[in-house]
């Protein structure tokens, strides 16, 4: 190669190059196709709670039991005191009626508790607002809404002391409260709910419902208020006590 070149060159003939070299100013640059970005892991656009008729009845007698147990077994130990200190025997005839009168009431309150109950509810937790609606059969019957911005922080809150017994853990877990902080000069219709407790009502905080009306517990509502609420979000009652320093240890 190198005495090719030399005699190319003592004969006046051009240097030889390879082809590949000086072509610099044919290089076209341009920007490439970029790939697609990758969707969202977390593309939910809602959660949805919903408790139909159904479960409210299953749910109803289940917390029933317990207190329903309690009363009667207590009757029926009235009824053998009684006739125990009186020496007469008669006085276990109260037990079955005494009983059955106490099973009669507490079916009737189940009927009209249900009987009053919406076919249907629905707790909605998007990107936009928090929102409940009340359905019979087919037909929404009753919507509420409350738009993120219209808020300053949303929770979980046990009820009120002495409103709900805590001993009746499923009854008492499903009886703590979704409760919303309005903005100053926000109306919503809400009226006052016994298991919250006055003074918070008072400072602007309305309940959106119990959480067992929707069929969930605390920790899927909490999650899906982190999803959607952000920094509104609150967990646990001194995280309340730190938002708002209106507020007492006492109110909660």
């Amino acid at each position: 190669m190198l005495n090719r070149r030399c005699c190319s060159q003592s004969r006046g003939l051009p240097r030889p190059r390879q082809r590949a070299t000086d072509t610099a100013a044919g290089l076209s640059l341009s920007r490439g196709r970029a790939e697609p970005d990758e969707p969202p892991s977390d593309a939910v656009d809602e959660v949805r709670f919903r408790c139909a008729r159904a479960e409210m009845k299953t749910q109803l007698k289940a917390n029933m039991v317990k207190p329903f147990l309690v009363i009667s077994l207590s009757l029926a130990g009235l009824a053998g005191l009684f006739a125990w200190l009186n020496h007469d025997p008669s006085w276990l005839w109260a037990i079955p009626v005494w009983c059955g009168g106490f099973a009669l009431l507490i079916g009737l309150i189940a009927a009209l508790v249900l009987g009053a109950a919406p076919s249907e509810t629905e707790l909605i937790i998007d990107r936009s607002a928090i929102r409940v609606e009340q359905r019979r059969k087919t037909n929404v019957t009753g919507t509420s809404r409350i738009p993120w911005r219209d808020l300053t922080h949303v929770g979980v809150l046990r009820p009120n002391p002495g409103s709900v017994n805590p001993r009746l853990t499923q009854v008492y877990e499903a009886n703590h409260l979704l409760v919303v902080h309005l903005r100053q000069g926000v109306r919503f219709p809400s009226t006052k709910d016994p298991r919250l407790p006055d003074e918070l009502h008072r400072l602007g905080n309305r309940t959106i419902g119990p959480i067992g009306s929707f069929g969930a517990d605390k920790q899927q509502v909490l999650a899906a208020l982190d999803r959607f609420a952000g920094n509104r979000a609150l967990h646990t009652e001194q995280e309340f006590l730190d938002r708002d320093p209106r507020i007492q240890p006492e109110m909660i």
